[in-house]
């Protein structure tokens, strides 16, 4: 259940703010937005932003780690990450976290956000209702982790559209 990031950006790197609001121009109270950072950052607040000024509800996979936090999680409602990513924001806030469960709570604490931490086999830690809660992985033989943390995002992201209330 480990793995590694690689990182082109592509055509990521070329998305602008102006963007983003043709984009978001539709963006309501009850839609989501799921975020990651192969973007810009600046491009990254600027659609959480107005995501947020549309009512929306903004999930921000802070992968790859950020480079800077000051404002990034200023709209986000969940933040989505694993081990390595919690422990670099929270590194940069002065959160040293020893596993997945500490990191959350430590991290929803000074954001007053919701976090999912994912812990490769170790399964995923996630504060609900300001209780951390441990789900466990579940033993697999791995062919290929090629993007297994964005189906872990998406699928994340489809339940909370489908069920708002069930992480916010």
């Amino acid at each position: 259940g480990e793995n590694s990031i690689v990182l082109s950006s592509g055509a990521n790197a070329d998305l602008r703010e102006a963007d983003i609001d043709d984009g978001l121009v539709e963006m309501a109270s009850g839609d989501i937005l799921l975020l990651q950072l192969e973007s810009p950052e600046s491009v990254v607040r600027h659609a959480a932003h107005v995501a947020k000024r549309h009512g929306a509800k903004v999930v921000l996979n802070a992968a790859p780690a950020p480079t800077t936090i000051d404002g990034l999680l200023d709209d986000v409602d969940v933040l989505i990450v694993n081990e390595h990513e919690a422990r670099s924001i929270g590194g940069a806030v002065g959160i040293s976290g020893d596993d997945g469960a500490s990191l959350v709570a430590d991290l929803a604490a000074a954001f007053a956000l919701t976090v999912v931490c994912t812990a490769g086999a170790r399964g995923a830690y996630a504060n609900v209702d300001e209780v951390v809660v441990h789900v466990a992985g579940i033993a697999v033989q791995a062919v290929d982790t090629t993007a297994a943390g964005d189906t872990f995002v998406g699928y994340l992201a489809a339940q909370l559209a489908k069920r708002p209330d069930s992480l916010l």
